[in-house]
């Protein structure tokens, strides 16, 4: 009777060792299973499929033969931390495939444990994810470029010898003022205030008007040598310039309104400055 039930308890787990071995064939990972000690003893089809090798050549740690020079000696000092420990392990590294190229992979292993809680043997996978690797990487090339771009443009922005600002909303809210800009206001507090609010000294000369109507109409505004009362150095006393000046509208996605982009060049100032 002993003989009987040690001879079903073993052709028992044999039988449950190959339906694990079929279940593991039938995904589409590369798979494994290694003893407790680490050493690798089955793959599935996959694996010899990607691989072009035999189970003579990977069993033990012959794996590390189709693993990259530059990443084997990292992967394999993590792998034997995590058999030493008993943990789940994880790690990202490329494997060469039977065509000589080399993908990208996501590996897996956990640790299978017997009713005592003893380590008998792990299982494996590794997730092709050179598609996802390619991607992230355009995206983040994309990311570079345009952040390259954006700072050029703001340096241009900065640069630029005329005075720049762009508004939001009907009310006309700063949103951003060049340094040429600010130094024609002295450098007064404008971004997140209304143009009503931040030049008071307007009211009355028609340019919160003309803002208005380009923002109604999306028709840009284009003034010549146009005379503007404002409080120069802020100390409150008016003073009057000559501007040539843009009112641009500004669109969203749908073709809206959504702001303003103001230009403007005081005309004495620009025609002192290329005389000199």
């Amino acid at each position: 009777a002993a003989l009987a039930a040690e001879k079903a308890l073993r052709e028992g787990a044999e039988r449950a060792a190959r339906e694990v071995e079929q279940l593991a064939d039938s995904i589409p990972q590369l798979a494994w299973m290694a003893d407790a000690t680490g050493y690798i003893y089955w793959y599935n089809q996959r694996w010899y499929e990607y691989t072009g090798t035999t189970l003579e050549e990977m069993k033990g740690w012959g794996w590390q033969k189709v693993h990259d020079p530059q990443y084997v000696g990292r992967v394999t000092e993590r792998f034997k931390a995590a058999v030493a420990q008993g943990g789940q392990w994880e790690d990202t590294f490329p494997l060469r495939g039977a065509d000589g190229q080399s993908r990208w992979f996501l590996s897996r292993a956990r640790p299978l444990r017997n009713a005592e809680g003893q380590v008998t043997r792990w299982f494996g996978t590794n997730t092709d994810i050179t598609e996802q690797r390619e991607a992230v990487a355009q995206r983040d090339a994309a990311l570079a470029e345009a952040r390259a771009a954006e700072e050029r443009l703001q340096r241009i922005f900065e640069q630029a010898p005329a005075a720049i600002s762009t508004s939001h909303g009907p009310e006309h809210r700063i949103a951003t003022a060049n340094a040429q800009y600010r130094r024609l206001v002295a450098n007064r507090d404008l971004v997140g205030r209304t143009m009503r609010d931040a030049f008071p000294e307007l009211a009355g000369q028609g340019f919160i008007e003309m803002m208005d109507r380009v923002y109604e109409t999306g028709e840009p505004y284009v003034g010549r040598r146009v005379p503007v009362r404002w409080n120069r150095d802020g100390t409150g006393e008016l003073v009057e310039a000559t501007f040539d000046f843009v009112y641009q509208p500004l669109l969203d996605a749908g073709g809206h309104v959504v702001g303003l982009l103001t230009l403007a060049v005081e005309v004495g100032a620009f025609e002192s400055a290329v005389t000199q």
